[in-house]
């Protein structure tokens, strides 16, 4: 079943219409709209896409999960002003979970490739050539998520800068906090990973890192700690802002096949982003497959699944997640949260990663499939038979009443008016900064993407280290004050 794309103006006009006017939903290959206005754009040809192309490769939407980066780092500058984000209205897949909520999507910029190693000589198979312009925005659509206990999303934006935009990323914000504190830029990690062999391997490390302690940073260090079953222990890190540095306390998440519904990237057709139009996706990614193939992006912002084992794509900066997995520049809590969950029943987990990422890397056949289109003819003509994306008649949409229409749009405006205060928060503390080492502490709001606190729902308690590996690390006591401080 196809996805339907409708304007927004319609969906405004059916929510204070009464509910008994609601008709059945057009046909699937339709699109909604008002009668045409005067200078309506020209008809689209025949062969112009009537919807987005969905994609089997690309960014993994923030909310869902993130490598955690030990140096943080301001977010990339982009040659491009990135279009209007897309109205989406969610779909009626919503999962069963704790505090499920729909986090909408955003766009993110697809770097360039260089074009001398493309994908030639796989018969039926043309080359994937670097997007036009050196680069090009994909739409991250937006997910089904259970929060994490005791945290609120606090979505990511886009900003103007001098030669183009800059991204700032989002995050999961702890619900106990009333403020946001803009710290300075903390010194460079001291992080190597363990010094000594865990105690047992029912242990997992979790990071040192620096922690602000009245006027100045202390650092932190790590620990062995016990791993939790089905849980993944996320380390402290810190968000870089326009205003300064955001500290966000380690906390336990899910593993991703219990996250909720992850939806795949989309490439707009210009035609596509006419004022008004509202997107449902209905393309799911395969959580059981995606993790497979999953690297880490320029910059360590985003994870990315899919194809992306060309050369071409390590020569600028697309890294395989497992080398990531504890390396001295980040940590991969899901490939850490993988290691531990097969430490007996398939020891050599990073051994068979490495075989498979050698061979996708030689045969284009083993790779993939990098669209919705190219998964259905899979294995005929050098394709992958590998599909890691699927169509969801369930995310279809369906008739909604009035009152979920009014709700949807006020949700919408409400999301808009966090995002741009975040914006305008952040840009008056970067302009009123008086010197590198002051901390700005600003009033926040309760996130309108909000999970249930901590006490609602069972968690594992805080990582506790294993005392003998604490005293000689001399991390029980630098631990307790980091702790106290962000109780501050």
């Amino acid at each position: 079943m196809k996805p339907q794309i409708f304007t927004l103006s319609l969906l405004v006009a059916c929510a204070f219409a009464l509910p008994g006017a609601v008709s059945a939903a057009p046909s699937p290959t339709s699109i909604a709209q008002q009668p045409p206005p005067p200078n309506q754009p020209p008809v689209d040809s025949p062969a112009t896409p009537q919807e987005p192309e969905q994609l089997g490769h690309g960014p993994i939407h923030e909310a869902f999960g993130t490598p955690v980066s030990f140096d943080a780092q301001p977010g990339p500058v982009v040659p491009k002003e990135p279009p209007a984000p897309v109205e989406e209205l969610p779909p009626e897949d919503k999962p069963t979970g704790n505090s499920v909520v729909w986090i909408p999507g955003y766009w993110s910029w697809q770097a360039g490739v260089p074009d001398d190693a493309g994908q030639p000589g796989a018969p039926n198979r043309p080359a994937q050539p670097a997007p036009a312009d050196g680069g090009e925005f994909l739409w991250v659509s937006g997910l089904w998520r259970d929060a994490p206990p005791g945290r609120e999303y606090v979505p990511g934006y886009w900003r103007k800068v001098p030669g183009g935009s800059q991204w700032v990323s989002g995050y999961w914000r702890n619900t106990t906090k009333t403020d946001e504190s803009y710290l300075p830029e903390p010194p460079r990690t001291l992080e190597r990973g363990p010094s000594s062999k865990a105690p047992g391997d029912d242990r997992i490390w979790v990071s040192g890192n620096w922690v602000w302690r009245i006027n100045r940073y202390v650092w932190q260090p790590g620990y062995w700690s016990m791993g939790r079953p089905d849980w993944i222990w996320v380390p402290a890190t810190y968000v870089w802002t326009p205003g300064g540095f955001v500290y966000v306390n380690g906390y336990w998440d899910y593993p991703p096949v219990r996250r909720g519904v992850l939806y795949a990237p989309c490439r707009f057709h210009p035609h596509l982003l006419r004022p008004g139009i509202v997107w449902t996706p209905s393309v799911v990614v395969s959580l059981n497959l995606a993790f497979d193939h999953c690297f880490v992006g320029p910059r360590r912002h985003h994870y990315y699944f899919g194809d992306y084992y060309d050369r071409r794509y390590a020569r600028v900066g697309y890294v395989p997640a497992f080398r990531v997995y504890h390396s001295r520049v980040a940590y991969d809590p899901i490939v850490s949260y993988r290691r531990f969950e097969h430490r007996r029943s398939d020891p050599r987990f990073f051994e068979r990663a490495r075989t498979n990422y050698e061979v996708r890397v030689r045969d284009l056949a083993a790779r993939p499939s990098r669209s919705f289109a190219v998964a259905h003819v899979g294995g005929r003509g050098g394709h992958s038979t590998t599909v890691l994306i699927q169509r969801n008649s369930r995310a279809a949409p369906r008739p909604m009443s009035a009152e979920h229409r009014r709700e949807f749009v006020e949700k919408q405006r409400t999301l808009q008016r966090f995002s741009d205060e975040r914006r305008e928060r952040e840009h008056k503390v970067q302009t009123e900064r008086r010197g590198n080492n002051e901390v700005r502490r600003e009033p926040q709001h309760r996130s309108p993407i909000s999970g249930e606190r901590s006490d609602r729902v069972r968690t594992p308690p805080s990582p506790r280290g294993d005392r003998n590996s604490e005293r000689s690390r001399g991390g029980r006591n630098d631990r307790g004050r980091g702790d106290r401080e962000e109780r501050r």
